[in-house]
């Protein structure tokens, strides 16, 4: 075959990712309809006001989530407290009157579930020591 029967081919991929068009795309658009890359401009400024008003709402909705669980949280260590303090107050009382293991079981049955309940609830909150956080690959 001739050489003149063989033909050139190049074929080009090009990238652009952003929030605007590339610039040449954009000058392309102003040649098109005059303005209209300052209306893309402005519209994208207003999508990032939005998004990041959103973002905002998000972020203080999670914060005010974070403090109602720890005001939770202290609110059910002060019951709690109140509660063992009544049990260990009874107790002694029992106790005090003669009735040791009448005490013993009012003491026991009262302070286990109080006990219990600190330990579940730190279980469910992922509550981890010192030691596990600095070196988590070690489980």
């Amino acid at each position: 075959m001739s050489p003149d029967l063989y033909e050139e081919a190049a074929i080009a991929f090009s990238h652009y990712s952003g929030p605007i068009p590339h610039p040449a795309i954009l000058g392309l658009y102003e040649e098109v309809l005059p303005g209209s890359a300052e209306r893309i401009l402005a519209m994208t400024e207003k999508q990032q006001d939005f998004r990041h008003s959103q973002e905002k709402m998000v972020l203080t909705a999670e914060v005010n989530d974070l403090k109602a669980d720890r005001e939770e949280a202290r609110r059910g260590q002060n019951y709690a407290l109140a509660i063992a303090l009544v049990v260990v107050t009874c107790g002694t009382i029992t106790a005090a009157l003669g009735h040791g293991w009448a005490a013993t079981g009012i003491m026991g049955t009262g302070t286990a579930p109080v006990v219990a309940s600190f330990i579940n609830g730190r279980r469910r909150s992922g509550y981890r020591n010192s030691a596990d956080n600095q070196n988590p690959s070690e489980e």
